[in-house]
């Protein structure tokens, strides 16, 4: 293994390194492959645990728009029972039903004449938003708890710091 060394910050070499105060860099000594942390001198992390704490609990979780896919064409809704039409295109079920029982033939995407009223279960593209909805419940939920984790933190920290300096008083 390759002893670690202290270098300028500036003229690390490409190596692995991470913030040592004074301008200093430590340098971590490899290993087969991986890195082996080495501590010279107290390294201050970039951004402290509370900092972020502070960030999660005041941030509200913003999510992407569901993809265009999921979509369907006519309602521009999330489909539900997404189903292939004689256009190849796919549609919510009820959406290009009700255009069919409606006497329109034309195809909603290309506008070419529709060769059949024919509809078939699009199975695979169900069961991604079904997923992906399912996904991004727990994604939620999970953000829910750790925000709520966050605000405990930075209650449990104000707390020890009032003690403090209660103390010190």
């Amino acid at each position: 293994p390759q002893p670690a060394s202290e270098v300028p910050e500036s003229s690390s070499p490409g190596g692995a390194t991470r913030p040592g105060g004074a301008g200093r860099a430590i340098l971590l000594g490899r290993s087969s492959g991986k890195a082996l942390p080495v501590l010279r001198e107290a390294v201050k992390p970039v951004v402290p645990p509370l900092a972020l704490a502070s960030i999660a609990a005041d941030t509200a979780l913003v999510l992407p728009s569901p993809p265009a896919c999921f979509l369907c064409p006519i309602s521009k809704q999330v489909m539900t029972d997404p189903v292939i039409a004689a256009d190849g295109a796919v549609y919510e079920s009820a959406d290009i039903s009700a255009r069919l029982r409606a006497g329109n033939r034309t195809s909603p995407v290309f506008g070419g004449a529709l060769e059949s009223a024919e509809l078939r279960p699009h199975i695979a593209l169900k069961a991604a938003i079904t997923e992906y909805f399912e996904f991004r419940s727990r994604f939620e939920r999970q953000w829910r708890e750790f925000q709520s984790s966050a605000v405990k933190a930075l209650t449990q920290s104000r707390q020890h710091v009032m003690a403090l300096e209660e103390q010190a008083a």
